[in-house]
């Protein structure tokens, strides 16, 4: 069907290179064509055409204009039917594609058909002025074209969505749902109406509400009036694995269905009671999560005895789920692990922890044994009544543990609190005596004495320089002093007092007098005892091969420049010796060499070191 078109001249302000166009609207079974052809009669022409086209009331339809010159940039070619934008999918220098949109202020009790002006502009970007081609056509949004869709029923499988759906004008047509879409395929009918369906995947489905879209590829969209007009997806539970556990949570809950997955993660699981379930894996057919009691947990002496059965409901973009079995998790405590007792101790660099209880672990079940819900302590031997474990050493502070199994969910803790509180123990300090010089090395042997953020050593109120702290064992510098002073030990802030320390002469070493014989020093001393932790210093360098003889202590200083030194001791467990002695290092000639120069002089060369 082809119709004729009514072209007038008229001026404009507008230029454009001598075009044809051609626009058609393609149906399902023929195609209605509007030619029209146009020569240019001078520099500056524009034309008004009136086509007697048509299209649907809904939109979608995919009008196909056709002519010559067109740009292939997308940006300088538009399309609009009464300000309304006509979607451009596709063009070239001959043929533009668009779809258009729906007719606008046309309401569903309106029977007449609605006329719209289509304009197509094609702009010039390589004009100095951007100028631009219009041509204008009129087109007719038609009720008789639109097809129609009287009656929609959904119905789900186990995997699958059905839609029925009867209509007319709907032959090669597909129903979208969201961003899905399936094609539609005849079932039976007559020549009121004809039946169809189609299926889509579950799994490609996320719950939500969707309206109703079916398109006729050529013609667009259809016009809905069936009773359904929106489809809800909803989540779909067929189980709970495990249907049981502890009433102190910690369970691994796996359920099962349809429609669980979200892919903007709306994904939450819901249980009835002072619990919530953390989800650790989410997806179309199941969802993974960790029961967890609520904030502010019951104690167990209120939950003994008891027995819950907790509904389980995922929600998934705002949609609740049904339940298609049984959806409950059954809490009782028959199948809680209890615990009675946990003890402790450090050995080395590792902290042991015994736990007492019952119900603890099967034999086939590995229970896992948790600080603060970050280290895990290693389990080395468990069975119903009995678990061990050990970790790295425990800093002091108080310590939230838990124990769970993956069958039977996390313990209770019947007899014994789940906050191990630990604090830092010294078993011994030594030495106790020190010399008033200062400079002694104290060690405390303990456990847990290892702060977080801080560890210090105090002598009444001066700090003894931290040298090395672990778990068991501190070191640290004295500073000098006299008398009787407290001990103690600041871990986090927090002080805990030790016991008492002493500054004394009695322990304090002393270098009384030296004898230099070349390097060979030879000093009388007294309270030196201990050749293996006696060190002497010449200046800041230490004297080599250090020998104690009762009260006679020998040592080699080191070559160094002429001039005057201070000799230091230390006594390493007690601290600096009391010294006033000085080294003296002089200059020494040791040899005299002679020889003739060239021009017949005498050269004199001297060797010689400082002693």
């Amino acid at each position: 069907m082809t119709a004729r078109c009514l072209v007038a001249k008229k001026g404009s302000d507008f230029f454009f290179h001598s075009t044809w166009l051609r626009l058609s609207v393609m149906f399902i079974s023929f195609i209605m064509v509007c030619d029209c052809s146009l020569a240019v009669v001078d520099s500056y022409p524009a034309y008004n055409v009136l086509l007697p086209c048509f299209v649907l009331l809904l939109g979608g339809t995919l009008l196909t204009i056709s002519g010559m010159g067109f740009s292939q940039n997308p940006a300088l070619v538009s399309v609009s039917m009464n300000r309304q934008t006509c979607m451009v999918t596709h063009l070239t220098e001959e043929t533009i594609w668009c779809l258009t949109p729906p007719a606008s202020n046309l309401s569903n009790e309106d029977s007449q058909d609605m006329s719209v002006r289509v304009n197509v502009v094609i702009s010039s970007g390589s004009l100095r002025h951007t100028l631009f081609a219009e041509r204008t056509t009129t087109f007719n949004y038609q009720r008789a074209f639109t097809p129609l869709i009287t009656f929609v029923e959904m119905e789900i499988t186990n995997s699958s969505l059905l839609l029925s759906i009867q209509g007319i004008n709907i032959t090669g047509s597909v129903a979208k749902l969201g961003h899905r879409e399936c094609e539609l395929e005849f079932q039976r009918g007559n020549k009121s109406a004809m039946f169809y369906h189609c299926s889509l995947p579950l799994k490609s489905l996320e719950p939500g509400t969707f309206p109703i879209r079916v398109i006729q590829r050529q013609l667009g969209y259809a016009h809905v009036t069936a009773r359904l007009q929106a489809l809800t997806i909803t989540p779909r539970i067929t189980s709970v694995f495990p249907s049981q556990g502890s009433i102190c949570g910690g369970i691994l809950l796996t359920i099962s269905g349809t429609a669980l997955k979200s892919r903007k993660n709306l994904v939450q699981v819901s249980l009835e009671g002072n619990y919530s379930c953390e989800i650790q894996i989410s997806d179309n057919d199941a969802v993974r999560c960790i029961v967890l009691p609520g904030p502010h947990p019951l104690h167990y002496q209120w939950l003994a005895e008891a027995s819950w059965a907790l509904n389980v409901t995922v929600t998934v973009n705002g949609i609740s789920s049904v339940c298609l079995g049984d959806c409950a998790l059954h809490l009782r405590e028959q199948w809680t692990p209890l615990v009675d007792l946990v003890t402790w101790e450090t050995n080395g660099t590792f902290t042991h922890v015994m736990i007492k209880g019952q119900k603890l672990a099967q034999p086939s079940d590995s229970p896992v044994v948790q600080m603060n819900n970050q280290v895990f302590c290693k389990v080395t031997f468990w069975n119903e009544t009995s678990i061990n474990c050990q970790t790295d050493c425990i800093g002091p502070g108080e310590h939230n543990m838990s124990i769970s199994s993956r069958k039977s969910g996390q313990a209770c803790f019947r007899n014994a609190s789940s906050v191990l509180t630990i604090l830092p123990q010294v078993y011994r300090f030594y030495p106790q005596n020190f010399s008033i010089n200062g400079g002694g090395l104290l060690t405390l042997a303990g456990s847990a004495l290892k702060g977080k953020r801080m560890t210090s050593v105090l002598i009444d109120h001066l700090p003894c320089l931290v040298l090395s702290v672990t778990c068991v064992a501190i070191q640290c510098t004295m500073p000098p002093g006299n008398g009787t002073k407290a001990l103690s030990l600041k871990v986090d802030g927090i002080s805990y007092y030790i016991g008492r320390i002493s500054y004394h002469e009695e322990f304090t070493p002393a270098l009384l007098s030296l004898v230099a014989t070349g390097l060979l020093l030879t000093m009388t001393v007294s309270r030196v005892t201990e050749m293996d932790t006696t060190y002497v210093f010449v200046g800041d360098f230490a004297c080599s091969g250090v020998t104690i003889t009762h009260s006679t202590l020998q040592c080699s200083a080191p070559l160094l420049p002429v001039g005057e030194y201070r000799v230091l001791g230390l006594d390493v467990p007690r601290g600096w010796a009391s010294s006033n002695l000085t080294f003296i290092s002089q200059l020494m000639v040791t040899a005299l060499h002679y020889n003739w120069g060239k021009s017949g002089r005498f050269i004199e060369a001297a060797s010689w070191c400082a002693v």
